[in-house]
């Protein structure tokens, strides 16, 4: 079982032995080999779908457990798991580790992973990380430099814009630069009836 595991060859299309695999990662995820423990981390986001729709909770347990594992990578990994399964019992660990983590890549994952989730709670810590160069995005991988939180805050809809803009007055060079990309990105996505009712949701 291991080394199918290490070849990423585990069989995820039924459900038969899910608890059987998701032992099998528990344990991978605990020992001293660094690749497997990373393979186990990416195969329990997929063995997070059940056949109905579902999501196994032992499969959660496990990844939340991760995000505080002492290897950065393991952490990374557990955290885009989570954003994939849209996990919202993560967010307030992910908040954690967007602001607190040691490793940019940890952070940038979370970020992105918060974005995926797109709990309301995420928007202010999100917003706050528009100011951390550790989530820059180098101009090459885009049609302009970029931010892992702006590119999350694009994907929460429309209940990022007033939030936005109470800060926007006192945001200055790539951090307002941010703001307006992630503004316009957003009008030109969200209906303006849902920006009104969000508008009356700030304001009420």
């Amino acid at each position: 079982i291991y080394a199918a595991l290490a070849l990423g060859e585990i069989n995820l299309r039924t459900d038969s032995k899910t608890e059987e695999q998701i032992e099998v990662l528990r344990e991978a995820l605990s020992g001293k080999d660094k690749d497997l423990r990373k393979d186990a981390a990416m195969l329990l986001s997929r063995l997070g779908e059940s056949s109905t729709g579902g999501t196994n909770e032992k499969t959660i347990e496990v990844l939340l457990d991760a995000l505080r594992d002492n290897d950065p990578g393991i952490r990374k990994e557990a955290a885009e798991a989570l954003g994939n399964m849209k996990e919202a019992s993560a967010v307030e660990m992910l908040i954690e580790m967007l602001e607190k983590d040691d490793e940019p890549l940890c952070k940038q994952a979370a970020a992105s992973a918060l974005g995926e989730i797109g709990e309301e709670s995420a928007i202010g810590p999100l917003i706050e990380a528009l100011y951390d160069e550790d989530l820059f995005i180098d101009s090459f991988m885009f049609t302009q430099a970029s931010n892992h939180a702006a590119e999350a805050l694009k994907i929460m809809g429309g209940a990022v814009v007033f939030p936005l803009m109470q800060v926007w007055p006192e945001a200055t060079g790539g951090v307002e630069f941010f703001i307006l990309d992630v503004l316009h990105d957003t009008y030109l996505k969200v209906p303006a009836k849902e920006i009104r009712k969000d508008k009356r949701a700030v304001e009420g």
